[in-house]
């Protein structure tokens, strides 16, 4: 005969052939993969025939379905791609879930069929109770955005780069916009990096990124960066200006006249 465990293969104590299935309570962390043991004793006089695993929220529904007419079958959209049982390890039907959702948290059954010699059916079950739980998580931070260029004025045709960073576990998703008129900004990308090529004039305008992770649903928002787009020549005049602030002169005393300010001594 073969039963259901929860822990190592062992022959089955009397209690769990006629008695009420087994109950165990697991925790899982959030994000993370979970195994949920059903082991039996395989026995030569019995073939196993089918295997069924279910989940019991308000209603029980069958999460995952194996028998040898149709294989393995995830029956539950939201188990698709993360869920799976044990094959090849005979006595082995574990569940096994990666990346668990807060929503996992259930009841869940494992139930499997032999067929004996005789053609007679025998059916166990076992249930376990998973509990998801949440681990050292950080909801994300403010983020930063780092230029590629140490400058905000920029040429046409020019190329540059805005870097969005921030802390935070699990993984932080990344957004970029720019603001628009009337408060209606535009989504550029959402990677942690912003990519500008050929820029233009009308790339001038402010530019600022948005942090979030799983932890929490409030969205982080950046400073604005304002980016300006000049031509060539009106570029450089610019620049000069930037660099002559940069060695301390803070006021123009008159128009720029041959690399001296006129009314200055020569």
């Amino acid at each position: 005969r073969g039963t259901c465990g929860t822990g190592n293969a062992l022959q089955p104590p009397t209690s769990m052939t006629h008695g009420p299935p087994r109950l165990a309570v697991v925790n899982g962390t959030w994000r993370a993969a979970i195994t949920l043991p059903c082991v039996y004793e395989p026995s030569a006089d019995f073939k196993e025939l089918r295997v069924i695993w279910k989940a019991s929220w308000d209603a029980l529904k069958t999460i995952f379905h194996r028998d040898a007419n149709s294989g393995d079958q995830v029956l539950l959209t939201t188990f698709k791609g993360r869920l799976s049982v044990a094959k090849g390890l005979p006595g082995s039907v574990s569940l096994l879930i990666h990346q668990l959702e807060m929503t996992d948290t259930a009841q869940y059954t494992c139930e499997v069929s032999w067929e004996a010699r005789n053609k007679s059916l025998i059916k166990r079950e076992r249930m376990t109770t998973l509990k998801v739980i949440k681990g050292n998580l950080v909801p994300a931070s403010k983020p930063i955005i780092t230029l590629s260029r140490n400058a905000s004025v920029l040429p046409v045709g020019s190329r540059t780069s805005l870097t969005c960073s921030a802390s935070g576990s699990p993984t932080i998703t990344y957004k970029w916009f720019k603001e628009g008129p009337g408060s209606i900004d535009k989504l550029l990308g959402r990677t942690a990096v912003l990519t500008l090529d050929r820029l233009q004039a009308s790339d001038s305008g402010s530019y600022y990124c948005t942090a979030e992770n799983r932890v929490s649903s409030q969205r982080r928002r950046s400073d604005a960066v304002r980016l300006t787009v000049q031509g060539k020549g009106l570029l450089k005049g610019l620049l000069c200006l930037q660099e002559l602030i940069k060695v301390g002169i803070s006021a123009v005393k008159g128009p720029w006249d041959g690399g001296r300010f006129a009314g200055e001594a020569i």
